[in-house]
């Protein structure tokens, strides 16, 4: 689907932080195998600027808001971090994936 900068915006308001990323490869689902992080390490707002918007302001992502489950299914499968080393308890995080 395609975003412009505010509704990304508007979506992070739901988060503790923000994450970028983009598709490695032909599977675009979101987990650690299959996305590259491409953000600033920033985790705010920031990482919304810096993203590939097209010439009509939009870019085309899945937009996901994570809690710990689903961060620690997705992001951190097949890693050794744990969601307590970046993040506490009732934080979210919006993934935002290029495609």
């Amino acid at each position: 689907m395609k975003y412009n900068k505010q509704e990304l915006i508007e979506r992070a308001k739901e988060a503790s932080f923000v994450e970028t990323y983009e598709y490695v490869g032909k599977n675009h689902s979101i987990h650690t195998d299959t996305v590259k992080y491409i953000g600033n390490s920033s985790f705010d707002n920031s990482e919304i600027d810096a993203l590939p918007f097209d010439e009509n302001g939009e870019v085309d992502a899945d937009v996901t808001l994570m809690d710990r489950e689903d961060y620690e299914r997705t992001i951190l499968a097949n890693c050794s971090s744990t969601w307590d080393d970046m993040y506490d308890d009732g934080d979210k995080v919006l993934v935002i994936v290029i495609k």
